[in-house]
């Protein structure tokens, strides 16, 4: 269904849209239409229009089979009744699962790999939340419900993902393959999965952050920490010079992308994390926003644990 095409056809139509009725002029008298008496695409259609209560429009997509749409309209608008738009979410997720034959979900997770699996998943996610907590609390980034987890061909559903994660606000999923199916592998792929639900600029999130912020997680569900002091001396060895050009996207460098990000995400800090997101988001350099969110430049990269 194309709801563009369709709401441009109607849109000429002067539609006054309330809390429960539909109400157009007539050739005597206003028409009042429920809502709840259109077809699910004509109320879809119809809630289009920016002056329609958000939970409505998303309730009417998501009824109308246009997730995707409600996708987008939830990561772009302000949730102004977070607990109605669970509620929703809730219900579509249950509706999703049911269709795609999934597992009930156990620990926040569903798994499409085992039962064998289920504890070092849950694991992994516990990790990744303590690590990143800042982003798991952030109204941009929050997803509601289970995350999905399937690998390989062990599972096969009709869940397309794109590399390896689909970020969608309900039923979140990450897809590992046959060979990355350990604990630290399953967080690395959490970690990416929630920096792509923070509504990322046009060009996406700069390369070394997320492979930086994977390599975090991987080494929190390690049991290293990471070290505040080997990531400094590994920071050290590089050079000022180096962490520049990673900054910039100059250079490919996944250890040193770690050893900034462990800094980024220490508990001291990580509270500065939406904020430095928020600065890339809208455009700054990679070098501004860390000087705006974190009071840090590529000198003081070296000197700070």
């Amino acid at each position: 269904m194309d709801l563009p095409a369709a709401y441009a056809q109607l849109s000429p139509v002067p539609v006054v849209i309330t809390i429960s009725a539909a109400i157009a002029p007539g050739a005597f008298f206003p028409q009042i239409v429920p809502l709840s008496a259109l077809p699910p695409t004509a109320r879809a259609v119809l809630l289009m229009r920016a002056d329609a209560p958000l939970e409505d429009r998303v309730a009417a997509l998501l009824l109308a089979g246009c997730a995707t749409e409600a996708w987008t309209l939830l990561d772009r608008e302000r949730v102004r009744a977070p607990g109605r738009i669970d509620l929703l979410l809730a219900d579509w997720s249950e509706r999703e699962r049911a269709r795609l034959d999934l597992p009930p979900a156990k620990s926040d997770v569903i798994l499409g790999l085992g039962a064998e699996r289920l504890d070092a998943a849950a694991g992994a996610l516990a990790d990744t939340r303590e690590l990143l907590t800042p982003l798991w609390a952030n109204p941009v980034g929050r997803w509601s419900g289970p995350l999905v987890i399937v690998a390989g061909d062990a599972f096969t559903i009709d869940l397309p993902t794109v590399e390896g994660v689909l970020a969608r606000p309900a039923l979140p999923a990450i897809r590992l393959t046959a060979t990355t199916l350990t604990r630290e592998d399953t967080a690395a792929a959490i970690a990416e999965l929630l920096l792509a639900r923070q509504r990322p600029p046009a060009a996406g999130w700069p390369r070394w952050l997320r492979s930086g912020v994977a390599g975090v997680a991987r080494a929190k569900t390690r049991g290293d920490g990471p070290s505040p002091r080997a990531m400094q001396e590994l920071r050290v060895a590089a050079g000022a010079a180096a962490l520049t050009e990673l900054l910039n996207g100059d250079r490919d460098d996944a250890p040193l992308a770690t050893a900034v990000c462990a800094l980024l995400t220490h508990a001291r800090r990580r509270a500065h994390l939406p904020t430095f997101l928020d600065a890339l988001r809208n455009g700054s350099s990679a070098a501004g926003a860390l000087q705006l969110a974190y009071g840090l430049t590529p000198e003081l990269l070296l000197t700070e644990r």
